[in-house]
């Protein structure tokens, strides 16, 4: 019985360094780009506040090659974000991610026809509702609970006879910081 339980306590004993060897060579052998997020690649892309072309494999790893894409990243405390983009496409989509990379709000052409939207935070749809300005009062308002985000923009392009429509749309997306007076 003793012998027994001192097997079984070796067992277990060995058990657990094997796991920690195995725990701690898993994290050093992850690699460097593997903590490179969403955040980081758009913000080398450029400034903020400004759609930046989305192009290359490394962007998502079972990337459309049908669709196009772009991305912006804002921050609501420069005050509200007005994006738009003109033109006739196939389909677009608009997805806002926070810095974690999960999706807060998504929008298509099958729920808003335009692509005119005005990003605001809870405090300033308080004040907007007060007093919208002229220009502003067409857009799709959408609320954030979070301050800095990416919205990326992705565009159907069925085939190369599309290609100037869809590229003439992507270059004509904005994404800008709008004042409001309260």
């Amino acid at each position: 019985m003793r012998h027994s339980l001192l097997q079984f306590l070796y067992a277990i004993t060995l058990g657990l360094i094997g796991a920690a060897i195995v725990h701690i060579a898993i994290i050093l052998l992850v690699p460097d780009d593997a903590s490179e997020t969403l955040w980081k690649r758009v913000e080398a892309l450029g400034p903020a506040e400004s759609f930046h072309r989305l192009e290359g494999a490394n962007w998502a790893k079972r990337r459309d090659p049908l669709m196009r894409s772009a991305a912006c990243r804002f921050d609501l405390t420069n005050g509200p974000v007005h994006i738009s983009a003109v033109g006739k496409v196939p389909f677009w989509s608009l997805a806002i991610y926070n810095h974690t990379g999960d999706i807060t709000f998504s929008l298509n052409d099958q729920v808003s026809p335009a692509t005119d939207l005005l990003l605001v935070s809870p405090l300033q749809k308080i004040l907007l509702e007060q007093s919208i300005p002229q220009q502003l009062e067409q857009s799709v308002l959408i609320t954030q609970s979070v301050n800095e985000a990416i919205a990326v923009l992705r565009v159907f392009e069925p085939d190369a006879t599309w290609r100037d429509e869809v590229g003439e749309f992507l270059k004509s997306a904005e994404c800008m910081s709008v004042s409001i007076e309260n």
